[in-house]
């Protein structure tokens, strides 16, 4: 009988995503038998607090789209606009979300599966999951002065609301959450990228890969000192790819599908290149 191949076993792979994001990603490592360790580059706060929030969302059924953009949006957008604080906020926001035939759209189905948490489901979703797919995939399918709203992170880069109002389109676009760089030295992984006990580093996000620049100058290591031949560093895609070349990096490994089971897919298929 032929033995389960676990090309990831007993592998040491960096995690940097946010704390509240990471445990599927860790789990999914354990499970093809590698050994995750969370460093967080990222940490994710909201922008505003509620009552800041009111102005917008007293007029939330008067849109025609509401653009989600990330998981976090969803998570942050349900969290801090509500009305009657007598419901749960979820509730009260999906009940005039549906009065107010307000269409969504999500830019991958993670938003999506996201979304659904709230008992709501994305319109339209493109096959390209980027800012360039809802470009090319979705703004053909929204009529002129239509408007939409647009909540986003902080980082979200400018093309998609450029796109939408170089089209006519009536946009409200704000900063919903802000994504920061977590106030920790890590000396647990310091001492383990000085003594090559780290096989692979993963970046799901461009601010994760400049954090990661960052916290090593912070903490005076010089990247190129401490790389190794069995140093991995694995991208999500292209755009944290290019982030990370950017700043000087080598990228080992990027996925083909921009999710982190397309990452640890890319990551098995690298080492089994690799170690033939």
């Amino acid at each position: 009988m032929t033995e389960p191949l676990y090309p990831l076993k007993e592998k040491r792979i960096v995690v940097t995503r946010a704390k509240n994001q990471a445990q599927s990603f860790m789990d999914k490592i354990r499970t093809r038998g590698g050994r995750p360790f969370l460093f967080p580059m990222i940490d994710i706060i909201p922008a505003h607090t509620s009552e800041q929030l009111k102005g917008i969302d007293g007029h939330i059924e008067q849109y025609d789209w509401l653009l989600l953009t990330s998981a976090n949006s969803v998570r942050f957008f349900f969290e801090q606009n509500a009305r009657d604080k007598q419901e749960p906020q979820h509730e009260s926001l999906y009940k005039r979300l549906l009065a107010g035939g307000v269409s969504i759209v999500t830019v991958g189905h993670k938003t999506n599966k996201q979304l659904q948490k709230y008992g709501l489901s994305a319109t339209f979703i493109p096959q390209r999951h980027t800012q360039e797919g809802l470009i090319q995939e979705w703004l053909p399918h929204v009529g002129r002065h239509e408007k939409i709203l647009f909540p986003h992170g902080n980082l979200s880069r400018p093309a998609l609301a450029q796109a939408m109002r170089e089209k006519g389109l009536d946009v409200t676009a704000y900063v919903l959450y802000r994504t920061i760089k977590p106030n920790q030295t890590y000396p647990k992984l310091q001492t383990m990228l000085k003594s090559q006990q780290v096989d692979v580093v993963t970046f799901t996000s461009s601010s994760a890969m400049r954090h990661f620049d960052y916290w090593l100058r912070e903490q005076e290591l010089d990247f190129n000192q401490i790389k190794s031949s069995s140093l991995y560093l694995a991208s999500i895609g292209p755009i944290t790819t290019r982030t990370a070349m950017d700043l000087g990096y080598p990228v080992h490994i990027e996925a083909r599908k921009q999710t982190v089971e397309g990452l640890i897919e890319a990551i098995e298929a690298y080492i089994i290149h690799r170690e033939v």
